[in-house]
């Protein structure tokens, strides 16, 4: 049986790389949805303006900083999805200092700066992702068949939560047509 909460207000702590830890709301499908939204609408940007770029025959950055490099416009799309997880999910942090080295306050700015650290933004995302599968894990683990044994429930933890997994899937989606275009 899927356990379900009411406690939509229940936070939880993560540790990240560098003794960083931040303190997150619990990944909802709508978190998830706006951050792959976000991070879609502004590669879609990105892209718009190297098509006018060339169109005027401007030469387009071979590094992919004007979105003409396929590769770097799918490690930007990672990077936009993780500043948008951390600014809906991130209620609070320790251990991020600001440039005068007194601890920095929760903003878009330091938030951008968080996301476009590789390690710490690699460590936010697989751990606050992690939450996902940890609901799915969840899911199984507490599944019983009505014939006694296992093997029939396999696919249960799968259908138990069908908004997650089509955010997943929309997720690999987006990333997808990133890189092909």
């Amino acid at each position: 049986m899927f356990r379900l909460t009411t406690n939509t207000q229940a936070d939880r702590w993560l540790e990240l790389s560098f003794g960083v830890k931040v303190s997150v709301r619990p990944l909802s499908t709508a978190i998830y949805q706006a951050a792959n939204s976000e991070a879609a609408r502004r590669i879609a940007a990105l892209r718009a303006e190297a098509e006018d770029a060339a169109k005027a025959g401007q030469p387009l950055d071979e590094t992919g900083m004007n979105g003409a490099n396929q590769a770097y416009l799918t490690g930007l799309f990672n990077q936009f999805q993780t500043e948008a997880l951390a600014r809906y999910g991130i209620i609070q942090w320790e251990g991020i200092a600001g440039e005068d080295g007194q601890p920095a306050p929760l903003t878009p700015d330091y938030i951008k700066a968080f996301a476009a650290q590789a390690e710490l933004s690699a460590s936010f995302k697989a751990k606050y992702d992690a939450t996902l599968s940890q609901v799915e894990a969840e899911a199984g683990k507490s599944e019983t068949s009505s014939a006694g044994g296992t093997e029939e429930v396999g696919s249960t933890a799968e259908a138990a939560d069908p908004a997650a997994r089509k955010a997943k899937a929309k997720d690999v989606a987006a990333a997808d047509a990133a890189q092909a275009s």
